[in-house]
């Protein structure tokens, strides 16, 4: 009889191990440091299961969207230990400062932290969906010593124990305070971010910082001097497998020597940031031209036949596979791959292209990569497999084979059928999950870049619906349906626990795992605090510039489209080397019709031209309405 139960209870314990072993955990945006989106260690999910997955909670935190800004992506860590035992935690960042840990099991908060704006600083008033001044990097969880990292809007670096939320160590400066930064990365104890579009002054580039150093240094590259080249896709960086840094870069002048790298993908030295290469595409000054940043991805990191790949798209729908030990070639320009345009045939700077990291993965020898597309294809003939018209964006399917000439390239396997506006695509067990947001991508009216959008968060297309596809043929295999009832902005999926996390711009935390007959009633909680939506409605109408008196449509138009590397008090930014417009010397030695030239034509030292999407009549009006009026003693 002992030895009878002896070995009952060993087969149970097996079988518990055996279940714990289904389920992995996802600490950083990406899954891992090369962003590949692959949840190797998530093997809870296969093709023939995932038909009965369903919601297992819902959960909604008090967090403050500003403007577009909601929650960031979600990360998942095992076995934390918590004042009430050892849990399973899912953690998201809200933009309005605040980091939420829940029960990933429940849903339940297990603690909350929430970060005050230094005393030094203030917010600044003249916010917007461009420049939000909010929390906008996701976290990186560091599992090994219980910690995770956060930045707060005003740019200090927060260490956090995991167990209850308690400041580890106290914050740190690590990035501008108010700037635009990116997703946190994590690689030889060295915190990696990247920074975008100038907001507050901040100029672009690459930051590290190695928190367990004394006195915590940060080190900097700056991927342009003179405003752009912002570092923007969602994931900030990726770091290759010898910890080299990786960045893909907006728009703006490539002119090494004067330290300009827009549309570009930058290979940088770990911890100390020294460049050590770089690809630029021959087509740079098109790109720049059409507002067709590079940077709308973070590159992904992959190993294909002994060599590392990196692989990037922009709003220009081509892929670019560069060989990550060949980046110094001769030139610069000439990489292992191009593409074809696989989407957005009119070549627009909204709602088409490549959007959010693409997903690599490797299967029996076999290197896929899956493309989140917005818009309509137009390759879609090239594909051996689809699955109708795909209108509001899709996922994109190629293997990496060899070419004739032994380099790398993408032979198109599948599209997915029409996905709406969809997110990075997570692989966990032969399935891809992707979310498509729902949002409404549009940034201007009627295509007039003079006239952008106020309120976009206001505008959504519909609500986010996640779908799980068979990663080989792209066959749906199950969808959310109505279930997720917001919309996301620049969020991302993560696979850990058994289940697939996404958030929503309103605040909710969802989980989605596999369903039975047996199965508990999906739990929907509510965290107390201040209603999520409150400051939406202040947000959605942002104050005009304190220095720039309001002059009509021309505020609107330099707030979107020069308040970044200008200033918004037109006073430029120091670290980019832009005018004072305010500065009596420089309007004297500028004629009116110097500056109509330099807006419409664009000037060599990096002014992009405007003149194919700013009418004659709004230029005009910017130099005489707003530039002329920022000077000494001048009236409008």
């Amino acid at each position: 009889m002992i030895r009878k139960k002896t070995g009952v209870v060993w087969l149970l314990l097996f079988a518990a191990c055996a279940a714990s072993a289904q389920t992995g955990q996802w600490t950083t945006f990406g899954h891992d440091p090369q962003r590949s989106g692959v949840a190797g260690d998530e093997h809870a999910f296969t093709p023939a299961n995932v038909s009965s997955m369903g919601l297992d909670w819902k959960t909604v935190v008090p967090n403050q969207p500003l403007y577009m800004n909601g929650l960031t992506a979600p990360l998942v860590v095992r076995g934390v230990k918590t004042g009430a035992g050892e849990k399973n935690l899912l953690l998201v960042a809200g933009s309005s400062d605040h980091v939420f840990a829940l029960d990933a099991e429940t849903g339940e908060l297990a603690w909350k932290a929430d970060f005050a704006v230094s005393q030094t600083e203030s917010r600044p008033a003249d916010g917007g969906w461009l420049c939000p001044y909010a929390l906008n990097a996701t976290p990186v969880i560091e599992a090994e010593k219980a910690i995770v990292y956060a930045v707060s809007s005003d740019g200090r670096l927060h260490t956090l124990d995991l167990g209850d939320g308690h400041a580890v160590i106290p914050p740190t400066q690590f990035v501008p305070a108010f700037s635009k930064m990116w997703s946190l990365n994590l690689s030889g104890g060295v915190l990696y971010s990247s920074i975008s579009q100038g907001c507050n002054h901040a100029a672009s580039g690459v930051v590290a910082i190695d928190p367990g150093a004394p006195g915590r240094p940060v080190a900097t590259f700056y991927s342009a001097v003179n405003g752009g080249a912002g570092i923007w896709g969602r994931g900030g960086v990726s770091i290759g497998f010898d910890g080299s840094i990786y960045g893909a870069t907006g728009d703006a002048p490539f002119d090494p020597a004067a330290n300009e790298y827009g549309d570009t993908v930058l290979k940088l030295a770990p911890r100390t940031l020294r460049l050590e290469g770089y690809y630029t595409p021959s087509n740079w000054e098109y790109i720049t031209r059409r507002d067709l940043d590079m940077g709308t991805s973070t590159p992904v990191v992959f190993r294909w036949n002994h060599r590392v790949l990196a692989a990037v798209g922009g709003k220009e729908g081509a892929i670019y596979l560069t060989d990550t030990a060949q980046m110094s070639g001769p030139d610069h320009h000439a990489t292992a791959y191009i593409s074809p345009r696989y989407t957005n045939a009119g070549q627009t700077f909204q709602s088409n292209g490549i959007w959010g990291e693409m997903t690599a993965w490797t299967d029996a020898g076999q290197s896929w990569l899956y493309v989140p597309s917005w818009g309509a294809p137009t390759q879609a003939a090239q594909f051996p497999i689809s699955y109708g018209p795909a209108s509001d964006g899709s996922i994109m399917a190629f293997t990496v084979v060899t070419a004739a000439d032994g380099k790398p390239m993408l032979k198109p396997a599948w599209i997915s059928s029409n996905i709406a506006v969809p997110d990075p695509a997570v692989v966990a067990g032969g399935v891809l999950f992707v979310l498509g947001t729902g949002e409404n991508t549009r940034q201007v009216n009627s295509g007039d870049i003079s006239r952008v959008l106020v309120g976009r968060e206001n505008l959504s297309a519909g609500h986010a619906i996640l779908h799980a596809l068979d990663a080989h043929t792209g066959k749906e295999l199950w969808s959310s349906g109505d279930t997720i009832t917001g919309w996301t902005h620049f969020s991302g999926l993560a696979a850990g626990e058994g289940k697939i996390f996404a958030t929503t711009h309103d605040g909710a935390i969802y989980a989605f795992g596999l369903r039975t007959a047996s199965s508990p009633a999906p739990r929907s909680t509510v965290v107390p605090g201040p209603p999520p939506l409150a400051a939406a409605a202040r947000a959605s109408a942002p104050a005009a510039p304190a220095a720039i008196p309001q002059c009509g449509e021309t505020n609107v138009i330099f707030a979107q489209r020069c308040a970044m590397c200008h200033g918004a008090d037109g006073k430029g930014i120091a670290a980019s080397h832009t005018p004072d417009f305010t500065d009596p010397v420089w309007q004297a030695g500028k004629t009116d019709k110097d500056l109509i030239d330099a807006l419409t034509n664009g000037t060599d030292n990096g002014m992009p031209a405007f003149g194919g999407q700013i009418s004659p009549t709004r230029i005009d009006r910017l130099v005489h309405c707003l530039l002329r009026g920022l000077g000494p003693g001048q009236q409008r």
